[in-house]
């Protein structure tokens, strides 16, 4: 007949605990992976840009979506035309609470008369 020492017992123990809190962390981060990997970043050039843009423009529905007023890009050197589909996070300590329901930021760069303008949606 075997004795179990003490020294056994803690350490079963432990390894006990430490099973049990890894499966609470699984069960916390497994579904935020999941729902943020659901979403890709979207990058469309050229042709399909264009077309991907007007594509949403004729589907997109003003309840689902707020316009983007048409502004000039200030940024650097940009192939054009460029369509993005990217996701927006809200942080509420930074962020007034205006784009609060939206999680995905649609954007369309073109170029005009040699400026580049930028218009879409903002997408819930």
């Amino acid at each position: 007949m075997e004795t179990v020492t003490l020294l056994e017992l803690v350490f079963s123990a432990f390894s006990a605990i430490g099973a049990l809190m890894a499966g609470v962390a699984a069960i916390v981060v497994i579904p935020k992976t999941i729902k943020s990997s659901m979403f890709n970043n979207e990058t469309y050039y050229g042709d399909e840009a264009k077309e991907r843009y007007e594509e949403m423009k004729a589907t997109v529905s003003s309840d689902y979506a707020v316009v983007i007023e048409p502004f000039e890009y200030g940024g650097g050197r940009l192939n054009t035309p460029k369509f993005e589909l990217t996701k927006y996070i809200f942080d509420k300590q930074t962020m007034g609470q205006r784009r609060k329901n939206y999680k995905r930021v649609a954007k369309f760069y073109d170029d005009e008369g040699g400026k580049i303008i930028v218009k879409g949606w903002w997408l819930k």
